[in-house]
């Protein structure tokens, strides 16, 4: 299942399919895959457009962005000695084991891990230096 955006209006019709999936729970596999696949078809666009200046995207786009691995992978990478899954489940009210089992899957984190995580990011933004090690902008 491959999509290929072609113009501004395609790209207005995927990001309105990607913001509908976000907001099922739960979602289906299929409904994951399309995801991803909308998900890389829209940051295509937005390289090739000019949507992303030099490759990089912002934090909050990032995080949006992620499946459960890759996102812990961003978080890994953001708090690099700090206990970030605590921090997540104490924003959230939540066990520790409710954030992990988001992370280990490969489909797109609940809306309010997300929201969690763009939280501590912004109460704890990341040096610009760092954020840009690894080709992202720091939160505005």
């Amino acid at each position: 299942m491959a999509f290929t955006i072609r113009s501004q209006d395609d790209y207005e019709t995927a990001i309105a399919r990607v913001q509908e999936l976000r907001n099922r729970s739960p979602a289906t596999v299929a409904e994951e895959s399309e995801l991803r696949h909308l998900l890389e078809a829209a940051d295509d666009w937005d390289r090739t457009m000019g949507g992303e200046a030099a490759g990089e995207r912002s934090i909050a786009d990032a995080l949006a962005r992620e499946t459960g691995a890759g996102f812990a992978l961003l978080m890994a990478r953001l708090f690099p000695q700090r206990d970030w899954v605590a921090d997540l489940a104490n924003l959230l009210g939540q066990k520790r084991s409710y954030v992990e089992r988001h992370l280990q899957h490969d489909v797109m984190p609940p809306p309010d891990l997300v929201d969690a995580a763009q939280r501590l990011v912004n109460a704890n933004p990341p040096s610009v230096g760092a954020a840009t090690k690894h080709g992202l902008s720091s939160p505005d």
